[in-house]
């Protein structure tokens, strides 16, 4: 491919063998000003991402294992087989910019920003600001990437706190949200709320900061007062699907509740439209992960549900509470379960809330919208650095 007259951006994020379809891949696959490579020692998953943008994949992710933690990054990485032909890849498309996906694998790919002298945005996007530093080498580890990347990408308000908290320069932060494709993702046509039956819908990682145990007491407390006609679907996978199982079966909501596990972008966007409302229960978990800004939330806006969730992380600047939904303390079922029950009983708010989100993210969340931002970010760091 010849380049010489185009400005090409390297990627650097991990990409899991299972995942689906991300927000990741979204924003990477809106940018239209730019050529793009992407580099990962994750999955090769090549149909996540359009023709144009050409993958590299070198083995498996290697941070997170207990062998790295008494490594230092940049030795590890320098003399690595995966630093040598990301360094030749770099050199033969003349990238002009380090774009790394999580502050984790900012670290990773820190020793190819040095070689090249090149400008590096990291993007953060949760449990790498808020879990990860909570061990005192890796706090180091993020001061000394504070230090030498040149731009931090946060979700919110929240999480750049958490990040100047840390250590990082104020001057170095930047809040740019989530794009989500309302084209793709839009209300169905049949607009009825007349349905016997109200099905409620949670989506995301089988993980505690999810809040999946929180939401299904809060379903239960509803049905001992008599709400017999309400079904809970959650979509995702992960490491609590036995025990959340569990816990649905000690309820003995077996009936009621099913998991069903994620598989196609087009399912998921299915699973939004056979829904009335959505409900997303996060929470800070025991270790300390928190939320970004979920992209579900965004989602579900733009479909036209009504949301409920909690004042977490950068929620509450995802969902407007009272206007496209309702927001909850965290780790409160008994709150929660009010909530849903004002909008069994409420129907009426449903169409109210749906619309009103749907116009909020089409307005602060679309993904056109932040991919030019985002595209402006990269024009201003990479002239910023031709100039010096």
């Amino acid at each position: 491919m010849d380049l010489s007259n185009n400005t090409t951006i390297a990627h650097y994020m991990h990409i899991d063998p299972w995942l689906p379809e991300s927000f990741l891949t979204d924003q990477i696959n809106h940018i239209q000003n730019f050529q793009q490579i992407v580099l990962t020692r994750g999955a090769n998953k090549r149909e996540l991402f359009k023709e144009n943008v050409d993958l590299f994949v070198y083995g498996k992710k290697y941070l997170g294992n207990s062998i790295i933690k008494t490594i230092k990054d940049r030795a590890f990485f320098h003399y690595s087989l995966p630093f040598k032909k990301f360094s030749r890849i770099i050199e033969q498309y003349n990238i002009k910019l380090l774009h790394a996906h999580f502050s984790t694998d900012a670290l990773e790919v820190l020793p190819l920003k040095r070689k090249f002298n090149l400008p590096m945005i990291t993007s953060c996007y949760g449990y790498d600001v808020s879990s990860f530093p909570r061990n005192k080498l890796n706090r180091l580890r993020l001061i000394k990437l504070f230090k030498e990347c040149d731009v931090f990408l946060v979700l919110s308000q929240d999480m750049k706190r958490d990040l100047l908290n840390l250590g990082c320069e104020e001057n170095k932060v930047i809040i740019h949200h989530i794009g989500v494709n309302t084209e793709k993702f839009c209300p169905a046509n049949d607009d009825s709320n007349m349905k016997k039956r109200i099905r409620f819908l949670s989506v995301g990682f089988l993980t505690e900061k999810k809040g999946f145990f929180v939401l299904i007491d809060a379903l239960n407390k509803l049905f001992k007062k008599g709400f017999v006609d309400i079904d809970l679907v959650i979509l995702g996978q992960g490491k609590l699907k036995e025990k959340i199982m569990q816990h649905i079966n000690n309820l003995n909501l077996t009936n009621k509740v099913k998991i069903v596990k994620t598989t196609s972008k087009h399912d998921v966007i299915a699973e939004y439209r056979k829904a009335d409302v959505f409900v997303l229960a996060s929470h800070t978990a025991s270790n300390g992960d928190k939320e970004g800004t979920p992209t579900v939330l965004l989602e579900a806006q733009a479909v036209g549900l009504p949301v409920i969730s909690t004042f977490h992380a950068g929620i509450p600047e995802a969902v407007l509470d009272n206007k496209s939904g309702f927001l909850v303390p965290e780790r409160d079922s008994e709150a929660l379960a009010e909530k849903m029950e004002n909008l069994i009983r409420c129907h009426d708010k449903w169409k109210t809330m749906g619309e009103f989100g749907r116009e909020y993210v089409e307005k602060e969340f679309n993904i056109s919208l932040q991919v030019r931002k985002l595209e402006s970010i990269y024009n201003s760091l990479i002239e910023k650095y031709e100039k010096n």
